[in-house]
């Protein structure tokens, strides 16, 4: 691959429909039918995907734009305490977490973590 630059405007209108019909196959059937070990796609994972079956480069972040093309939307990974122990989660949910949310006020940003 030669320079994201020169792929970056271009690499949606490379696809054909026939390859975006494949691909959107290939979503749909899951990153564990696709042979990984990951029951997650990523953009990245998607990349790496469009650069082998198509022979077309990508940079991640446009492979959002694509996604949304063709019917995808981003999804962001929600957690939850639904197996920790009932008493660890209140003490997370009452002590932990307001904690963790007056550092970030303090600090200025908008991140937890």
């Amino acid at each position: 691959m030669d320079c994201w630059r020169d792929i970056a405007a271009e690499g949606v209108a490379k696809l054909s429909l026939d390859d975006k019909l494949r691909l959107v196959d290939i979503i749909e059937s899951g990153p564990v039918a696709y042979g990984l070990n990951t029951g997650v796609w990523t953009s990245k994972i998607i990349t790496q995907i469009i650069e082998q079956e198509f022979g077309i480069g990508f940079h991640p972040g446009h492979v959002r734009k694509l996604l949304k093309e063709i019917g995808f939307s981003v999804q962001r990974p929600t957690y939850k305490l639904v197996n920790a122990e009932e008493k660890k989660k209140n003490k997370w949910i009452r002590y932990t977490y307001p904690n963790l949310k007056k550092r970030q006020s303090r600090r200025g940003d908008n991140r937890i973590w």
